[in-house]
């Protein structure tokens, strides 16, 4: 999905949380024995997989954007780069920003919020505050995940090399062999 379908994508879901948030503070919450709180209940969930997948593709998208083709060398790369990056994050603040407004309206429903989401919503929190200062172009310097040549190349494997390794591999058995037959022969004497 390009930039602008997600928009229309989160204003569409934005539009309609907007719209059922608004009923419940003029009516009161459904009762939950009724047709209507299972549907609004049902709509909530289906909202919050959506946004939490679009989260998971957004995520893949910035890791395909900052780690994936590594330094860019020229000046329209870096622009590309730090726009397409700029989008991505707008988008996922939006994203959490509706994912709060399904909280806000799960709490005012009386209905519990799932505790997976709060206990990794602490987690991302906890790690964007620890990563904050890291430059994804040093990340990448630190993990070695730098497209270009760090180690120089190993020199091609020759026939010698190969014959050699066969010569050495049979050597090891024979002397495996042979100190297994001297033990053998040890132990009967004994």
């Amino acid at each position: 999905m390009n930039f602008e379908a997600w928009i229309i994508t989160l204003r569409h879901i934005e539009g309609q949380i907007k719209t059922h948030t608004l009923a419940l503070k003029v009516n009161d919450s459904p009762d939950k024995n009724t047709h209507s709180y299972n549907e609004l209940i049902r709509k909530l969930d289906r909202w919050e997989r959506q946004l939490t997948l679009m989260q998971r593709d957004l995520a893949s998208q910035y890791h395909n954007v900052a780690y994936r083709h590594g330094r860019p060398k020229s000046y329209p790369e870096v622009q590309s780069r730090k726009d397409r990056l700029g989008n991505v994050n707008r988008l996922n603040a939006q994203v959490d920003d509706l994912l709060d407004a399904l909280d806000k309206m799960r709490n005012a429903m009386g209905v519990p919020n799932n505790p997976n989401r709060s206990l990794m919503k602490g987690f991302q929190k906890g790690l964007k505050e620890l990563t904050k200062d890291i430059d994804p172009d040093d990340f990448i310097q630190v993990i070695g995940h730098n497209p270009g040549p760090a180690v120089p190349a190993a020199p091609p494997v020759t026939g010698n090399q190969i014959t050699g390794g066969i010569v050495l591999a049979v050597a090891a058995i024979a002397a495996i062999k042979r100190y297994l037959s001297g033990r053998s022969r040890k132990d009967d004497a004994a």
